[in-house]
């Protein structure tokens, strides 16, 4: 049956077709006939709210299959993703790796070195100027090769600083003048060792800096998975924030439109003011201004989390997030994860480092502005000879012994000075060691405190969302009915809004405060 136009809007002539009482999840069913007033088909107030309903599920079903073409996700997959992917996890096993290896250099540095050197040829032709008896200078022609080979093996104590080493060398001199001599020098064998003697030792030190360094970067590792967890649940729960926003907006412009074509028709009957009228349609344009600013930032976020995850960036798919089914962790005693978390932070091994620092910097002003010298000594046979067998035939003992020293008599008071500063520097690192220990511990007792209570925020979160939603859809039917002004409607309207993205903002806190614990206690709560 074709319908008449009223106020520009086509209506069904005779049948009213809308939701049952179910709901959006309702049967579509049918109203009684519209009444003819004046010559005129009009709707009465359900078949108006039949009508709008149905345009209503329409509009629901697109939305839903428009995000049903996007990846769902929820927050422990977004978290396993990052954990495998993000940038900040390739980099700090990245560290780790260089932490093992430094380590591993030093030990290697200990091991028996053994090395082949060699210069050959080392050749050259020139003229040199020679003084004659009489006074007067020559320039007689050089040509000669002075090559030489050996074979060294040595060991270092790391305790004392100390060098053995053992070595074979060979020389071999030629000259290509007229003379045309020819030389060999030998050292079939030799030992000896170096010993220094009141001097800094930076093997020693290098070898605890980076075991502390390879514990810290181990440490490290725990602490990025958590770290990512962490981030990871801030950039989700942004994104959940934005498809809430973005959910409300939309309803807010398919209720603003149902409610605007109510006023529409009560504006036709002459029972709307001119102002409740205005009202409603600026309401209407607010709405579909809403919507597309949350659909901009339901895009900036999107982004924000796939970067944050390191997975699918070359993709602008925007995901439909799912909300966490069961709230997980139960709150530790506060100062017992506070002690243990303690004993487990990268900080204490970090306040180490800086308080060994202070030693190295104390032991080096001491070592090098006092007295210092060194011991060296050498046993072994040479020989020379015109052929290289000759050399080796009848080699002779070499011996050889030094001992220098350098005693500063008179410095300025340089030792004195650098020894003060070394100790200022070593007291500090005492002080900041204990307030960044007792710091750390009370942000831990903070945390544990704040997760108790917000498990219960959340909860009655939830309820105060369920009853403004609840109180939104009366609202809704009573405006409907024209039974309440659009102020409560709109009050209405809000408070469900309010209501809605303070859940999302528990849960998002929530969440966020249970991963810093894990990253801070580092373990599993």
């Amino acid at each position: 049956m074709k319908g008449r136009i009223l106020n520009g809007v086509n209506h069904i002539g005779s049948i009213a077709c809308g939701v049952g009482s179910a709901g959006w999840g309702g049967a579509l069913t049918c109203g009684r006939p519209a009444a003819r007033v004046d010559g005129v088909w009009a709707f009465s107030v359900a078949a108006w709210k039949r009508v709008l309903l149905a345009f209503g599920v329409a509009f629901h079903l697109l939305v839903m299959r428009s995000f049903a073409q996007s990846d769902t996700l929820s927050l422990s997959q977004a978290i396993s993703l990052a954990q495998e992917h993000a940038l900040s996890a390739k980099k700090v096993r990245m560290e780790y790796g260089v932490a093992q290896n430094n380590v591993l250099y030093n030990r290697a540095e200990l091991r028996p070195q053994v090395a082949l050197g060699a210069t050959l040829p080392n050749f050259y032709k020139t003229t040199s100027a020679v003084t004659q008896p009489d006074g007067t200078i020559s320039f007689l022609p050089i040509s000669q090769d002075n090559s030489s080979l050996n074979l060294s093996a040595s060991q270092r104590v790391l305790r004392t600083n100390t060098l053995f080493f053992a070595e074979s060398r060979l020389r071999r001199y030629s000259d290509f003048t007229e003379n045309g001599l020819k030389n060999f020098n030998s050292v079939p064998f030799r030992v000896g060792i170096e010993q220094p003697l009141n001097t800094f030792n930076s093997l020693k030190w290098n070898r605890r800096f980076y075991v502390l360094e390879e514990e810290i970067a181990r440490i490290n590792l725990d602490i990025n998975r958590e770290q990512i967890s962490g981030e990871v649940v801030s950039r989700f729960f942004d994104l959940m924030a934005a498809q809430v926003n973005h959910e409300i907006a939309q309803t807010n412009v398919e209720n603003s439109r149902k409610i605007f074509a109510i006023a529409e028709e009560r504006d036709r009957l002459g029972k709307i003011s001119k102002s409740d009228f205005l009202q409603l349609e600026l309401n209407l344009n607010s709405a579909r201004q809403g919507t597309v600013n949350a659909r901009r930032e339901l895009i900036r976020a999107n982004a924000e989390l796939k970067k944050a995850m390191g997975w699918e960036t070359h993709s602008d798919a925007i995901y439909v997030l799912r909300l966490p089914e069961n709230l997980q962790g139960q709150a530790p005693d506060a100062e017992d994860a506070a002690q243990k978390a303690w004993m487990k932070r990268p900080e204490q091994k970090q306040l180490e480092k800086l308080l060994l620092e202070a030693d190295q910097a104390l032991e080096l002003a001491r070592k090098n502005n006092g007295w210092q010298g060194s011991l060296s000594a050498t046993f072994g046979w040479v020989g020379t000879g015109g052929l290289l067998p000759q050399s080796y035939q009848l080699p002779q003992v070499e011996n050889f012994v030094q001992l220098t020293l350098r005693v500063p008599l008179l410095d300025g008071g340089k030792r004195k000075y650098s020894t003060r500063s070394a100790l200022e520097q070593q007291r500090y690192a005492e002080a900041e060691k204990e307030f960044t220990e007792l710091t750390f511990k009370q942000n831990v007792r903070q945390l544990v405190y704040q997760f108790r209570e917000l498990k219960e925020d959340v909860a009655l979160g939830d309820k105060s969302f369920e009853l403004a939603r609840q109180r939104y859809e009366i609202a809704n039917q009573r405006y409907i009915l024209n039974d309440i002004s659009i102020t409560d409607l709109t009050y209405a309207f809000n408070e469900r809004d309010s209501a809605w993205r303070n859940y999302i903002s528990l849960l998002r806190a929530y969440w966020v405060t249970y991963y810093t614990l894990r990253q801070l206690t580092l373990s599993d709560m």
